[in-house]
């Protein structure tokens, strides 16, 4: 295993690369095994491009940052400021795919828009997704308020459009239109 150090506000370690792992649609965590097991860090902004065009399952990895004690949960997070790819050792091949979450569409359900059709809204959702085999893919979150509740109910798409007065018979043609953008 590969050396490291850190003290109670810092860390340098190398490890090899197990997974990049995307939250919201966005790359935001790298999981390594360093000699102190298998961690997860989180990416600082400024250099997720870098690990985005550099990195890949099984690649070699120096990376360090800032460490920071959570009272809350009584946990040591992790958050990586700079990364390179170690010289030494490299593998050829990818071990492990990206891993991608699915894609969330929000859909109000408090009162006023439970009373203008968002229970049946839901429903024609979760049915459009399942017969275009996106159920893997797009996941249904049922939120609190999307404000604006005379103009219920509401749903906000994947790419962040947001639709007021749906009705079960928009929710279809909707779908489509968003299979059809991703492709």
């Amino acid at each position: 295993m590969y050396a490291g150090a850190w003290n109670e506000s810092s860390f340098d370690l190398k490890g090899q690369c197990l997974e990049l792992i995307i939250d919201a649609g966005k790359l935001k965590y790298l999981r390594l095994a360093t000699e102190h097991g298998e961690l997860k860090f989180k990416l600082a902004k400024k250099i997720r491009s870098y690990v985005v065009q550099r990195l890949h399952p099984g690649s070699y990895v120096h990376v360090s940052g800032d460490t920071k004690w959570d009272a809350k949960k009584g946990l040591v997070t992790y958050k990586i400021q700079q990364a390179s790819l170690d010289p030494v050792v490299t593998l050829p091949t990818p071990q492990k795919i990206i891993l991608k979450a699915p894609a969330q569409i929000l859909i109000c359900q408090k009162s006023d828009c439970l009373k203008r059709g968002a229970g049946g809204v839901c429903q024609a959702l979760e049915q459009a997704i399942a017969a275009q085999g996106l159920g893997d893919q797009v996941a249904i979150k049922k939120t609190g308020c999307l404000k604006d509740c005379k103009a219920g109910p509401h749903i906000v798409m994947p790419d962040k459009t947001r639709h007021h007065h749906v009705k079960a018979r928009h929710v279809p043609p909707l779908i489509q239109k968003y299979i059809s953008q991703k492709s």
